[in-house]
């Protein structure tokens, strides 16, 4: 079996038998994909790290060229 083959059975492995995060406990599992995506959008720890993320592109210099 090549490597790649064996990469990828064991992430398959892996995401199969991992458990939900629950990163937010409480909320109940949501149940729509509606939920989940304007959920990102509602807490403070999603915005800074978003804003972490475009200042460390800027850094690096990764932005387009004009």
């Amino acid at each position: 079996m090549s490597k790649t083959a064996k990469f990828v059975l064991t992430l398959a492995m892996v995401g199969l038998c991992s458990a939900p995060a629950l990163a937010h406990p409480g909320h109940g599992i949501p149940d729509t994909l509606a939920h989940g995506f304007v959920h990102a959008f509602g807490g403070i720890d999603y915005v800074l790290a978003m804003i972490s993320v475009g200042v460390l592109i800027v850094k690096a210099g990764l932005t387009p060229k004009r």
